[in-house]
């Protein structure tokens, strides 16, 4: 072979080694990327595995860790019993949703403008209170939810000036129902047969029943007739055309009448107050423009959720007793009182003057912090029962 031919056959080997070297690192390569995913599916499904025991109840939560733990020491509860899900034993969520509690000291209470506590000024004051939640009975026994706070010393008070526009709005839910005649022919049949059952009725004695109950309710005559085959001519041109012809409008332009609807407004639903407050911060020196700072940091930190030490739950989070005081101190002897509120939203504006303006230090020249709450609970009648005599002020 010529020295030529060597040299060529030479740099070919080469050639085929670097391909094949790089075909090997690419099947490498694509194995650990199905091996990291492959792990990655295990640990996931190992997961849910896990939630599924800890919601089953499969998992013992006395003595064994959350994350884990070796069942053969499991510690099992005082008295011997056991953890099984609804169990007064188990408290696997709560648990996990309530962690060992981590002690809240409470917090110095913050005042803008500073000199707000020298004078003899009407002022507002926000408490945020740790929340409580009703526990294992479900349903208040007439006490309310806001009794839960009663005498609960709050985590921090924050004293600011009575701002603009307040105003307060109790409102009951009332809609307008029908109930004519026809309806409650109708409805006295249909109790009869639940109360006698049906028996061997057949139609035609249901339906005789119905002439005669609709003649008894005040269409004399022949009218009770005349209303059932004109009941009965609406329904099937409904069913045949879809025209959703009602039976008053037959009514209507056979005889100039209508069925009386006997109108009347029912009270059906109640509702929960909402309050929202804007209050304008202007900062006159280095402390007020801190105190307004952990003014701010203080309505976002207690309006926002819990997620503990497990995550597994997010706890609710903490809610607001408002007061209106009057001289500084006091109850305010005419404006409204509140029950205890949650914070559902904080909006700050760092631009109060539509213009980006700050001092030296950054503090925004003006801010407008806006407060959106909401009652955990409606306002009732007993409410106001503890003042019938001395009206200390407006009531809720």
């Amino acid at each position: 072979m010529s020295k030529r031919a060597q040299v060529k056959k030479l740099a070919q080997q080469r050639l085929t080694q670097r391909l094949d070297a790089k075909d090997t690192a690419r099947r490498s390569a694509n194995m650990s990327s199905l091996g990291a995913d492959y792990k990655r599916q295990e640990m996931l499904a190992t997961q849910k595995a896990r939630a599924h025991q800890i919601r089953s109840g499969q998992v013992p939560t006395h003595g064994v860790p959350i994350g884990g733990g070796n069942s053969a020491n499991h510690v099992p509860p005082a008295g011997g019993q056991g953890t099984k899900p609804g169990s007064s034993r188990d408290d696997t969520a709560n648990k996990i949703a309530n962690p060992p509690p981590k002690r809240r000291e409470k917090q110095k209470p913050l005042r803008y403008p500073e000199d707000i506590g020298e004078s003899a000024q009407d002022m507002i004051k926000f408490s945020a209170l740790e929340y409580k939640p009703i526990g294992k009975g479900l349903v208040d026994q007439g006490a309310g939810a806001s009794s839960r706070y009663e005498g609960q010393k709050s985590l921090i008070d924050i004293y600011l000036p009575i701002p603009q526009d307040i105003n307060a709005s109790n409102t009951a839910g009332w809609n307008d129902k029908d109930f004519d005649a026809a309806y409650a022919a109708l409805f006295r049949v249909s109790k009869g047969l639940g109360d006698n059952g049906a028996g061997d009725d057949t139609v035609e004695n249901v339906k005789n029943e119905v002439i005669q109950a609709l003649q008894e309710s005040g269409l004399m005559g022949e009218a009770g007739i005349d209303l059932v085959t004109t009941a009965i001519g609406k329904e099937a041109a409904n069913v045949l055309t879809g025209a959703g012809i009602r039976m008053n409008d037959i009514l209507a332009r056979q005889a100039g009448i209508i069925i009386n609807p006997n109108k009347e407004l029912l009270f059906n639903n109640i509702s929960l107050r909402e309050f929202g407050f804007n209050f304008v911060f202007t900062a006159r020196s280095v402390e007020e423009a801190e105190t307004i700072k952990k003014i701010i940091y203080a309505f976002k930190k207690y309006s926002a959720p819990k997620t503990g030490d497990v995550g597994f739950f997010l706890a609710s989070p903490d809610v607001f007793q408002i007061s209106y005081l009057h001289n500084g101190n006091g109850e305010h002897p005419f404006l409204n009182k509140f029950k205890v509120a949650a914070l559902k939203s904080v909006n700050v504006n760092y631009t109060g003057s539509s213009t980006y303006s700050t001092y030296r230090d950054g503090t925004p020249t003006h801010i407008i912090m806006s407060l959106a709450f909401s009652e955990i609970e409606p306002v009732y009648f007993e409410d106001f029962e503890e003042q019938v005599n001395d009206c200390k002020n407006t009531g809720y």
